[in-house]
């Protein structure tokens, strides 16, 4: 960041990496208008510990998710939930400037979701 007013600029360096999202699901047909799903997702944070922080507390994550789905000839409802579970233990690194962001970040997460559709 350039100041106008003729401070020194600021650089953040975030320091972020590529990262997988590794994720499963299965549908069933209870008949031939209603289905239920699952699923189960393994999602590995881009920011590594030297990097963490409260400002951005990202963290690996687990998570699960259940769902409902009714279809008839001209409109759809679908309705889920989602579990996600983050941890991260920061490493204590005392003489780093960030050391004052020690410790472990613990999260969680409920998302639900709803969905309508019509055709014509």
């Amino acid at each position: 960041v350039q100041f106008a007013s003729g401070l020194p600029p600021e650089v953040t360096t975030f320091g972020w990496r590529d990262a997988m999202t590794y994720s499963l699901g299965l549908e069933y047909h209870v008949s031939p208008t209603v289905r239920v799903r699952g699923g189960y997702l393994y999602d590995l944070s881009p920011i590594p510990d030297g990097y963490a922080t409260p400002l951005i507390p990202d963290a690996d994550r687990r998570g699960a998710s259940v769902g409902v789905g009714v279809i008839s000839n001209h409109w759809t409802i679908d309705a889920g939930y989602q579990f996600l579970v983050f941890e991260r233990i920061k490493e204590n690194d005392v003489g780093s400037p960030n050391a004052r962001a020690n410790g472990l970040y613990r999260s969680h997460a409920h998302v639900l979701g709803l969905s309508a559709g019509i055709g014509f």
